[in-house]
Order: C-alpha cells, then sequence, then structure tokens
C-alpha cells in the first residue's frame, strides 16, 4: 500500500509537466495569435519541439522496455482486461466532454461578455488551477482513486455548467475556470494509475499505450463534434454537452468504490 501511494506521487509529478504546459503554453499561444496571428503561434510551437527534440537526444538516457508490446497485444489485452476497458470509458468521456468544450473556450468566454483581451489571463488562471491540482494529487490518488475520479466528473461538469449560465464578468469567469482547471488538473494522475492497477505487471506499458491512443482520438473526436455544434448552435452549447458526457465518469468511478 505504501507502494502504491508513492507510485502514485511520482505520477502526479510526472503529470505536472503536462500541466505546466498548460500554464505556459495555451495562454502564451493565445496571446501570441492574437498579436501576431496564427501563423507566428505555430512558429514558436515548431521551435519548442526541436528545442525539445534536441534535448530528449542529448539527456534523456536509454530506457529499455522491459517487455515487447506488439500490435496484436492492444486488442487482445481490451478483449481480456474488463478494468482496461472501463479506463478506456473513463478516458473517452473525460477527455471528448472536455475538449468539446474547452477548444471553444475563447468565443465562450467572448460571448458571455469577456473581452478578447482577458482571454490569455483567465486560460493562464486555468492552467495554474490544474498545475496546482496536478501536484498536489499524489496522496489523494493513492489512497482514493475511485473517489478522486468521481470528484474531478463533479468539478469539471459543474465548471461547464456555470460558465454556461452563471459567468458574466472577470471574477465569476476565473472563480469557474479554477474548478474546472482544478478537476482537469486531476485526470492524467488519476487516469494513468488507474490503468496501472488495472494491468498485470507485464502489461502496463500496453495499457498505458491504450490510454495514449484513446486519450489522443477522444481529443480529435471532441474538437471535430464541438466544432459542428458551435456552427449550428453557437459557443455556449458545446458546454453542456461537455457536462452531460462527464456524467458516466461520476457513475462509473462510483459504482467501482461501491464494489470495491
Amino acid at each position: 500500500d505504501h507502494e502504491s501511494r508513492a507510485l502514485a506521487r511520482v505520477r502526479a509529478r510526472g503529470a505536472g509537466g503536462a500541466a505546466g504546459a498548460t500554464v505556459l503554453g495555451v495562454p502564451a499561444g493565445t496571446l501570441i495569435g492574437d498579436h501576431y496571428g496564427w501563423r507566428a503561434a505555430l512558429l514558436a510551437l515548431m521551435v519548442l519541439a526541436l528545442a525539445a527534440m534536441a534535448a530528449i537526444a542529448l539527456l534523456v538516457p536509454k530506457l529499455p522496455s522491459q517487455t515487447t508490446v506488439s500490435f496484436a497485444s492492444l486488442p487482445n489485452l481490451v478483449r481480456r482486461n474488463k478494468a482496461v476497458r472501463t479506463g478506456l470509458a473513463l478516458t473517452f468521456f473525460i477527455v471528448t466532454g472536455h475538449f468539446i468544450a474547452y477548444t471553444f473556450i475563447s468565443p465562450i468566454l467572448q460571448a458571455n461578455g469577456l473581452a478578447a483581451s482577458r482571454v490569455s489571463g483567465l486560460l493562464l488562471v486555468f492552467g495554474a488551477a490544474a498545475l496546482i491540482a496536478t501536484v498536489a494529487s499524489g496522496s489523494l490518488i493513492g489512497k482514493h482513486l475511485k473517489g478522486t475520479l468521481a470528484a474531478l466528473g463533479v468539478m469539471m461538469a459543474l465548471g461547464m455548467a456555470l460558465m454556461a449560465f452563471a459567468v458574466g464578468d472577470l471574477f465569476s469567469a476565473a472563480a469557474v475556470l479554477i474548478l474546472w482547471g482544478a478537476g482537469y488538473g486531476l485526470v492524467s494522475p488519476a487516469v494513468q494509475t488507474w490503468y496501472m492497477n488495472a494491468a498485470e505487471p507485464g502489461e502496463v506499458e500496453i495499457a498505458t499505450s491504450l490510454n495514449t491512443v484513446m486519450f489522443n482520438l477522444s481529443i480529435a473526436a471532441g474538437s471535430f463534434a464541438g466544432g459542428f455544434v458551435v456552427d449550428g448552435s453557437g459557443p455556449t452549447s458545446v458546454l453542456w454537452i461537455g457536462a452531460v458526457l462527464l456524467i458516466p465518469v461520476v457513475v462509473i468511478a462510483l459504482r467501482a468504490r461501491k464494489r470495491a
């Protein structure tokens, strides 16, 4: 039990890198795009990606895999392991629900009366809340994984719902984004821990690879579907869809907690 809690803390610190990127990257990209255009933001991303590739090549030591993962092992694990299938459902609902709404957070904030010049600062507030939640989540996830999954679902869904009808000024927008961001900051360490607990020791790499696949597919699905919704009925509507998609996360987590 002590070892699982220690691993949860390590995973939380590792996920802090992604949360830190959210803190700086999204508002910085928005700021660059607002002042210099979207091409400048993509150019900055290219430069940073090349710098990251160079740093990995020069600084990261070789880490040989403990197991050989073939493409066929991915569907095999899904068929055999019910907990992994449940994890894939959690990833789908959380990530699709988040990105169907968060992709359009700038027009959502502006539709709620916030000036475009305020958006990058508000995104920084969201990212800071996510970073703090990620770093602080280690011991919480180690002791109460299923409760944490239920809590993040409630926090994110509530944040989206409040953004839809209760935000009309800078203070309320910041407060709601803190709630939503803190919920999202728990996602990566909590979901990764679920997969690592679900898989046998020799299959952890396969399980986490499945999580990565589903995570990226869900980003694409949420953003793509959200675009159609925004075009058809305006930016606020994606908030309600995102909140509804978070409901199964709470149900799954509470049922798993009850069975445990």
